[in-house]
């Protein structure tokens, strides 16, 4: 909330609102606002920082998308399982050693699943589904959403949880102020969280459940949010994308353009995706903060604006996150999604991490959470 307009560190779309999506009611209960950030409006600079005509990237985006159907469709048919960009490469030799491919494999599949294209199974990591309707961005702060879900309960932040334990009769978490006994618990806990082992249990998590835990993966997407004294970058447009040579700095794949959304923002967003958002996190703020420059070059010229402010994630040093959201791994079972999300005695699971079909998206932990409730209520009744 220090930028002109709030700017989401994490979760920041609502993807497929539609109707049918759940979400977009309790976004409305909520007060809510949106916008269309639409796909189209993207400019993508070559290596040297040229900008390249449409006519050159909309044939090589036709030929990712077939590929993608393509590599997909084989891996179902044959029941072989391997990464998405081994399967991509089995069909193109090469492919990714061209630069506008790597760009779309970066701000598409690894911003989309939030996984890097080495650990994306061909097999399972695009199997979701997905709800109708335009994605749009939140404009005035994601955290809005938890005032209607919220009132009335008593919630209790600053309070790590270091261990659940439950017997026939009840359940008992311990955490940093003490314990809570209860009938039931519902665990949100983000899949890093489980696979780092922060929390412990007793008795303890069951050895299905613990093998799904470590085969679906659990990916990293950081952003860089820069604030100037005035915007110079080509106006009209949402998105920038940028191709990059092997071993470049400034490695950022996109950056989105926040004073479309509102005129007061001199801001961008710059994404990090795949390695470079591992990357990013053994730099400093003012590392970061030169490295994302560094990558707008193309749009902002040698001499940048003068910057305002910055603000850098690190989603996978964060102690109770340890990453962005999950996705199918190589090697990850179509079932392993429900493994993580059944119950264990009078412990419930939920997170977008229990919901294969609507992974990594809100609307999928709203509806994880939905239904975890449901199981809870149903076994006490």
């Amino acid at each position: 909330h220090s930028f002109p307009m709030p700017i989401d560190l994490g979760a920041s779309w609502i993807h497929g609102p539609s109707q049918a999506n759940p979400l977009v009611a309790l976004a409305a209960r909520a007060g809510i606002t949106t916008a269309v950030t639409p796909d189209d409006l993207v400019r993508v600079y070559a290596t040297t920082g040229a900008p390249l005509p449409y006519s050159t990237v909309d044939p090589k985006e036709t030929i990712y998308d077939r590929l993608t159907s393509r590599a997909r469709s084989t891996a179902a048919r044959t029941g072989r399982d391997m990464s998405f960009q081994q399967a991509m490469a089995a069909q193109q030799a090469g492919l990714f050693n061209d630069a506008v491919m790597r760009y779309f494999g970066a701000a598409w599949t690894e911003f989309d699943t939030g996984a890097p294209l080495d650990q994306l199974s061909a097999l399972q990591g695009m199997e979701d589904e997905e709800f109708g309707g335009t994605d749009v961005i939140v404009t005035n702060g994601y955290d809005r959403i938890f005032q209607p879900l919220s009132n009335g309960y008593e919630i209790r932040t600053g309070a790590a949880v270091s261990s659940i334990s439950q017997t026939a009769s009840d359940i008992t978490v311990e955490y940093s102020g003490g314990t809570i006994s209860a009938d039931a618990v519902i665990l949100t806990v983000p899949l890093g969280v489980l696979k780092a082992g922060s929390i412990q249990f007793s008795p303890g998590l069951s050895t299905t459940k613990l093998a799904a835990i470590n085969r679906v993966g659990f990916g990293t997407v950081n952003k860089v949010v820069l604030e100037f004294a005035q915007a110079t970058w080509p106006s009209g447009l949402q998105y920038y994308g940028f191709c990059r040579a092997v071993g470049a700095s400034g490695r950022a794949c996109y950056a989105m353009n926040v004073k479309r959304l509102n005129s007061r923002a001199n801001v961008l967003v710059v994404i990090y995706t795949g390695s470079e958002a591992i990357r990013l996190e053994t730099l400093s703020d003012a590392q970061a903060t030169q490295d994302a420059l560094a990558g707008l070059r193309p749009i902002l010229g040698a001499t940048p604006p003068a910057l305002k402010s910055s603000r850098v994630t690190r989603w996978k040093s964060e102690a109770f996150s340890k990453g962005s959201y999950s996705f199918a791994a190589v090697g990850t079972k179509a079932t392993d999604f429900d493994t993580i999300a059944r119950p264990q005695g009078r412990l419930y699971f939920a997170g977008e991490h229990t919901n294969g079909a609507y992974r990594g998206t809100v609307h999928g932990a709203y509806m994880s959470g939905q239904r975890a409730a449901a199981e809870g209520v149903a076994t006490l009744a």
